[in-house]
This record gives structure tokens, C-alpha cells and sequence, in this order.
């Protein structure tokens, strides 16, 4: 049984890879930055170790779990493509399909990384205790090293499967929302450390990592090198108490979801919401479509976890410009939130799925849907951009720069807008079924995503470049000189005629198509 699941896991792949080139663009980035993570941890861990800090080998381990484990929550994997609810209506026992499920969670690009970066690791650790005269601990050293790799796919998959598995939909939703966020707050924490301009002690931080369960493993390494045989024995213990209780929980989650497909949780019974009319709405068909759309957004898992991501990565920008005086990623960051409001419509029929019908049946204008979605992106967006500009403009002392940026990037939001519509009909592609954790949501690999995701940046600022060229080169003179004023007028009226047009044309291109629309986003990704 355990060939036969490798050899499907092994076809599904390779049909999936081919069906979506697009994942290997996802596969040779995270490879990029990960090798570029190993060596780079890998290099500090050797200095540190020759000025004589041998706790230094918890931190490439440490980082590299936290790290495995940030990327299968931010981006899970798609090339992993058993379910175990396809097995639950066989005569096949759980005991029988364990074996390949969990050897598939390791046949898969991020797994071979693991196993390359655990590699890089253990040469770096290794070249810095020989150095130092202590090669007698590269055994000790290999088994952390072991460790830390079996830590690292053990509490992914774990985690992974057990947020499946938590209660009903409802709950299930709120608790990969909750991990979702933590997790970017984890990432973000961990860059304004490695990027600002607070001061680092990397001797204290190393022996922090050695106590805890993510380094322990290489703390203990470290500690015997440093004939410190008790602490060795405690990190020791520390660094493998997880393990065997991150196995067991996969285990029993697996396990148990060999039959979730019969389950049903109290997600799936039919409860009140309340109106569908936001109050100060108007009662007509382009208003119950707003009202309805802005709630989902807080509603569906999907869109509100897009709805946080975002803005915490630019305030992530945000911060990091205000605690290092050499960066200006704080300036990047108000465009970002402004080119977001691109992604809010680009993909609105794909969300709505099978509603489609719905819409269609009822003779839903196609303007007025249009319209409504457009609305509901500027809701969303439009004081965004402006709280984050504001606050630009209290860190920057509201500077000509300031003026400049907060003229572009409240003027993008019409042009996004309207860009973002033409997407939603010219480039409509599948979501994700509604309440899919955002753990393994795969929906945005495939070709089309990529197309919204990028195509849109291009979209929205190229029309605009000639004004901000005006305005950069103005700025010298003052912000009320003519070639500035000029780059502040072809903005508005550029973003004006980009807005009309792109909801005019997505309009007529929506009453023709839509039923053609509506068989690409028929059936969820």
C-alpha cells in the first residue's frame, strides 16, 4: 500500500506541475531565498563559533525551523496532492495508508530544501568545531542537525493537518485566520531585527534559542563543546521533548482524517445572519450587491485573511522605516496598500464561484455589479491608503516627498479599480471553496493568479509613470510649481480615464460573457 500511495503521490505531482507551470516560479523562489537563508545563517554561525560562542549553533537551527514552519502556514504547499478523505468510503485501514502519507509530506521540493539547508548547516557547524578544536562533538552535532529536520516537516504537518481538523468550519476558519496572523507577525518581528537599526546581541539571543524546543538540539551541541555536560543534557531534552508529541499529534490527526469526510461539523448547519442591507445603502440591485460583498469580506475566511495580510506587511514597511534612518521601505509601503486594492476586485467572479448562477438567473445588471465591486474595493482601500499616509506624514514631517507620494497613491486607487475590473472579467480564475484554511489554499498557483498578482502592479502605476515623472522633477522647485501641479493633474485625469474606461469595458464584457465567466468559475480550485 505504502508504493502504491508514493507512486500516486508521485503522478498527481508531476500532473500537477505540468498543469501549473506557474508552481515552478513558487519552487525556485522559495529554493532562491532558502539555500541564501541556509548559507547565510550558516556563515554567521561559523563566525560566531570562531570568536568562541559555540551556543551559536542553536541559531542556524532555531531560525530554520521557525522558518520551515512559517512557510508551510504562509504558503502551503501544492505539490502534496493525497487527501486522506478520498480513502475514508475504502476498505482500507488507517494503519495502512499512514506510512505513505507521511513519506509523501517529505517527497516534495520544500522537503528536499529541508533536507539540502540541514545539509548546509551541518557543514558550517562541523568546518567551525574543527576549527576550534572540537571535533569530537560533530557526532552530538549530526544528530541535532537530525533533529531539527524531523522538528521542522513533523510541526508543519502537524500543524497543517490538525487546523484542519479543528472543530467545525466555523472554528476551523478562526483558528487558521488566528495562526495565519501570528505567523506574519512572526515574520515581521523576525525582519525588524535582522533589518532596523536596534542593536542586536546575537551571543544572548543564541543562548535564548539553546533553551528553547526549535535550537535546543544545537544548544546541546554547543554546550558540550563548551564542557558543559548538565546544560548540554537539559537543551538536549528540551530540543527533543516536541518531537515525539509533534508526531503523535500527526499521527492521531491523520489518522482521524481518514474519516472527517463523514463527519459534520456545526459549520455546516444554516444559521440567521441578520439584514443584507448595510445601513445608508440605497434599496436597489447595486446596493444589496455592495451590501453583500462588503460583508463577506469579514464573513469569508478568504478575503479577510487578505484583508489582514496586507495591511500588516505595510505597516511592517512602516515601522522598519521608522527604526532605521537608511531605509525608505516606509515609502514602499504606501504603495503597496495602494496597488492592493487591485487584488480586492481582481478575482471578484472566482470568489463568488457557483453564485454566479444566482446573479445571472435574477437578470442582475452587469453594470451595477461592476459598480458594486468597484465600490466595495474603494471601501476597503481608500482609508487604508489614507491612515497609512497620514501616518507617513507624521514620520516624515509631511516632507515635498510626502506630498509626492500621497498625491500617487491616493490617485492609484481609481486606476486600480478600474485596472482590477478588467481583470475580474478578461482574467477570472477558481478559488478555493469558502472557509478553506488559508494553510491550503492553492487556488493562487495557478497561471491566472500570477497574471493578477503581477500583471496588476504593471497595470496600475505604468499610465501614471509621466505624472510622477513630473512630480519628482518639480519637487525641487516646491510642490506649487508648474511642472509638479502638472504631474498632480495628469494623475487625476489619467486614474479618472483609467477607472471609467476599465469599468465601462469589464461592464460590456460582463453582459456578453458572463455565462463564459461563469463555466471557468463554476467549480472551486
Amino acid at each position: 500500500m505504502t508504493r502504491t500511495l508514493i507512486q500516486l503521490h508521485r503522478t498527481l505531482r508531476k500532473r500537477s506541475l505540468k498543469a501549473q507551470p506557474s508552481q515552478w516560479f513558487m519552487i525556485i523562489f522559495i529554493w532562491l531565498y532558502g539555500v541564501i537563508g541556509a548559507l547565510s545563517l550558516g556563515g554567521l554561525t561559523l563566525n560566531e563559533q570562531l570568536t568562541g560562542n559555540q551556543s551559536a549553533l542553536s541559531l542556524s537551527l532555531g531560525v530554520g525551523v521557525l522558518a520551515y514552519w512559517v512557510l508551510a502556514f504562509i504558503y502551503p504547499s501544492s505539490e502534496n496532492q493525497l487527501t486522506p478523505g478520498w480513502f475514508a468510503p475504502l476498505p482500507v485501514a488507517a494503519r495502512e495508508l499512514l506510512p505513505g502519507f507521511i513519506l509523501a509530506a517529505f517527497l516534495q521540493s520544500r522537503g528536499y530544501l529541508a533536507v539540502l539547508n540541514s545539509v548546509i548547516t551541518f557543514g558550517f557547524g562541523t568546518a567551525g568545531l574543527v576549527l576550534t578544536g572540537h571535533a569530537w562533538v560533530i557526532l552530538f552535532w549530526f544528530l541535532a542537525v537530525v533533529a531539527a529536520l524531523a522538528l521542522s516537516i513533523c510541526g508543519a504537518e502537524a500543524w497543517i493537518v490538525l487546523g484542519v481538523l479543528s472543530g467545525g468550519r466555523s472554528r476551523r476558519e478562526k483558528l487558521s485566520m488566528a495562526s495565519g496572523v501570528v505567523f506574519i507577525l512572526i515574520i515581521i518581528g523576525f525582519n525588524l531585527v535582522v533589518n532596523s537599526a536596534i542593536g542586536v546581541d546575537t551571543a544572548r539571543i543564541t543562548r535564548i534559542l539553546g533553551y528553547t524546543p526549535f535550537g535546543g538540539a544545537g544548544g546541546a551541541a554547543g554546550s558540550l563543546a563548551d564542557g558543559a555536560w548538565g546544560t548540554a543534557v537539559l537543551q538536549a531534552v528540551i530540543g527533543v521533548v516536541l518531537l515525539p508529541m509533534l508526531w503523535g499529534a500527526w499521527h492521531r490527526a491523520l489518522t482521524r482524517s481518514f474519516t472527517q469526510v463523514t463527519e459534520t461539523g456545526s459549520g455546516a448547519q444554516t444559521r440567521p445572519r441578520g439584514r443584507l442591507m448595510l445601513p445608508g445603502v440605497p434599496a436597489t440591485v447595486g446596493g444589496a450587491a455592495y451590501s453583500r460583498a462588503l460583508l463577506y469580506w469579514v464573513r469569508d475566511s478568504r478575503l479577510l485573511y487578505s484583508l489582514v495580510s496586507l495591511p500588516l506587511f505595510s505597516v511592517f514597511f512602516l515601522v522598519l522605516g521608522a527604526t532605521n534612518e537608511d531605509s525608505s521601505m516606509e515609502w514602499f509601503g504606501a504603495y503597496m496598500m495602494a496597488a492592493a486594492a487591485t487584488q480586492y476586485v481582481a478575482n471578484a467572479y472566482g470568489y463568488d464561484g457557483p453564485a454566479n448562477w444566482v446573479h445571472m438567473t435574477t437578470g442582475v445588471p452587469a453594470r451595477a455589479m461592476v459598480r458594486a465591486r468597484a465600490a466595495v474595493a474603494a471601501t476597503i482601500s481608500v482609508p487604508a491608503v489614507v491612515l497609512y499616509d497620514t501616518a507617513l506624514g507624521v514620520i516624515s514631517g509631511f516632507s515635498p516627498l510626502w506630498v509626492l507620494t500621497t498625491v500617487t497613491t491616493i490617485g492609484a486607487v481609481p486606476a486600480a479599480l478600474g485596472f482590477g475590473s478588467l481583470l475580474s472579467v478578461f482574467n477570472p480564475f477558481p478559488a478555493a471553496r469558502p472557509g478553506t484554511n488559508p494553510m491550503k489554499d492553492r487556488s493562487g498557483y495557478s497561471g491566472a493568479a500570477f497574471i493578477a498578482a503581477f500583471g496588476g502592479l504593471l497595470g496600475v502605476w505604468l499610465p501614471l509613470v509621466p505624472g510622477i515623472i513630473m512630480m519628482v522633477i518639480g519637487r525641487g522647485d516646491g510642490v506649487a510649481s508648474p511642472l509638479f501641479l502638472g504631474g498632480v493633474a495628469w494623475i487625476a485625469v489619467v486614474t479618472t480615464v483609467v477607472y471609467v474606461v476599465g469599468t465601462g469595458v469589464s461592464a460590456r464584457k460582463l453582459d456578453r460573457s458572463w455565462p463564459e465567466i461563469f463555466a471557468k468559475v463554476r467549480s472551486y480550485a
